[in-house]
This record gives structure tokens, C-alpha cells and sequence, in this order.
């Protein structure tokens, strides 16, 4: 029980939504997460429809929210973030594994997966050590990268994914690495071992600057008629972690709806180990 001031703090997560007097979302899979009447019969619902979404209601008073304070100058989508605030937070998780703490929405509000992954292979850094194992001076160019990608994408001019959802490198052309288990906050993690060897610092890079690889003659062919498939992978739900074939046109350019699973035997022969986790 809860009285005096109090402040709700919403996590809408990946498909989280907020609703007025009583509508509903259009899917059934979302959870009612908080609902709230007021006198006159007007009222406000929050649902989540996956596991990243959360609500809390908080005395104003409390010392949690004394401790953190305004999470506006650390927020990277905000007008009024500070850089050497958001430097002295990060640094303040030296045991967690750096692509956990730059997610944690109580360290940098406003980081999302996506930003994630590619500000840490701009700044050439392996998302599986601790942040403790950077200097002072690589979590500072992280920082303002992040800052850089989220603005950007705000801006509506997203730059490009170079190891997202890729099963090769837009840099240097290696093989992009996947991971999605409790060491990377349960969340899809894709990088490039050759440009993330090392520190903060990256190294010298090949340049190949395909956007994506486009599925060989032994890949199924897609209903449209428009060429063979590209091969993906499933990042949330049951099927998290396994390879399907998809229309080559991506979302938005026509795409026919194409899709099939992938056969494990067939991507071992193709492949190797390189396109892991596969379920």
C-alpha cells in the first residue's frame, strides 16, 4: 500500500501500449499490466504484450527515486542529456557484462537492442565483457555513439544495421556471431568477432559494405517470383533462436509472405557453426 504522492513508472517494452477509457489493444496476446478510474468515469489502461515491458507504482519519497534522481539527463533520446553524467552511470556497472548495462533502462534510458548492438560495433567492442574490462576513455566514445545512433534514428534517418539480423558483417564481410541467453540479458545479441576483438578501439577494416547476403541457388524460391529467399532468424517467442526462409523484398517493399523453416542439417552443410543458436 501505497499513499501519499505517488509517481507510476511504465516500461512499455517491445509492444507495450496505453490506452483511454477502456480500449483495447488488437491483440489478444496482451497482459493487463495497470488500470486506473477517476471520478466521472474516465480511466486509463496500460497492457504488455511481451516479457521486457513492467510497472511500478512509487512513493515520490522513496529513496530509490531519491538515489537515481531525474532520469532525463541520462536518457540518449532527451533534450537534456548529459554526457558526463550518462559516463559516471555506466562506469558505475563495472561487473556487468557491458551489452546488459547499456540495455538497463535505470543506467541509459532510451537504449534499445538495436541501438545496442550496433553503437557497440561502431565502437569495436565485445558485447560479452564486462564493462569494467574498458577504459574510462572507450566507455566515453560508446557514449556518445549511443547518443549518435539514437538521434539519428529520432530523426527518422536510421543508419544502417551492420551486424543486426546479418549473417555477415557490413564492415569487414566475417560472419556475424548470435547469441540469446541469460549472459547477454536474454536478449538477441549479434556482433562480429573480427571487428570486435579487441577494446574500444576496433581495428583495420575490409570495407565490404553488402547489406546483407543474399541466398545461393540451393535456397528455396519465394512465391512472388521475384528470387530466392534470404535465410533470417525468429527473435522472440517459443521459436526464438531458429533460421527461416523469407521473401527476399524486405518489410514494406511487397513482400509475397514467403516463409519456411530452416532445416538444421542443411544450414550445418551451408554454413558451419557459425549461424548459432539454432533450436
Amino acid at each position: 500500500m501505497v499513499e501519499g504522492p505517488v509517481c507510476i513508472r511504465l516500461h512499455f517494452g517491445m509492444s507495450g501500449s496505453l490506452h483511454l477509457d477502456s480500449s483495447k489493444p488488437r491483440s489478444n496476446r496482451a497482459v493487463l499490466r495497470l488500470c486506473v478510474e477517476f471520478e466521472g468515469g474516465r480511466s486509463f489502461t496500460v497492457y504488455g504484450g511481451d516479457e521486457y515491458g513492467s510497472c511500478g507504482l512509487f512513493d515520490v519519497k522513496v529513496a530509490y527515486f531519491k538515489a537515481r534522481g531525474p532520469l532525463k539527463s541520462l536518457d540518449v533520446c532527451g533534450p537534456d542529456f548529459d554526457k558526463v553524467k550518462a559516463l559516471e552511470r555506466v562506469l558505475e556497472e563495472g561487473d556487468k557484462v557491458i551489452c546488459v548495462a547499456i540495455m538497463d533502462q535505470m543506467v541509459l534510458p532510451g537504449v534499445g537492442n538495436i541501438i545496442k548492438q550496433e553503437s557497440l560495433h561502431r565502437a569495436g567492442m565485445n558485447p560479452l565483457r564486462k564493462v569494467g574490462d574498458f577504459s574510462e576513455d572507450e566507455i566515453a566514445r560508446l557514449v556518445d555513439i549511443l547518443r549518435w545512433f539514437s538521434m539519428e534514428w529520432l530523426k527518422g534517418t536510421r543508419p544502417e544495421s551492420k551486424v543486426y539480423d546479418r549473417t555477415n558483417c557490413a564492415d569487414c564481410g566475417g560472419s556475424v556471431m548470435v547469441r540469446k541467453d541469460n549472459s547477454v540479458g536474454a536478449r538477441v545479441t549479434f556482433w562480429c568477432e573480427e571487428c570486435c576483438s579487441g577494446g574500444g578501439g576496433g581495428g583495420e577494416r575490409k570495407g565490404c559494405r553488402a547489406e546483407f547476403m543474399w541466398a545461393d541457388g540451393s535456397f528455396p524460391t519465394c512465391g512472388c517470383g521475384g528470387g530466392k529467399s534470404r535465410i533470417r532468424m525468429a527473435k522472440k517467442g517459443a521459436n526464438s533462436g531458429k533460421w527461416f526462409f523469407a521473401c527476399w523484398k524486405g518489410k514494406g517493399e511487397g513482400e509475397c509472405g514467403f516463409f519456411q523453416w530452416a532445416n538444421a542439417q542443411f544450414l550445418e552443410q551451408q554454413f558451419g557453426p557459425h549461424l548459432t543458436p539454432l533450436k
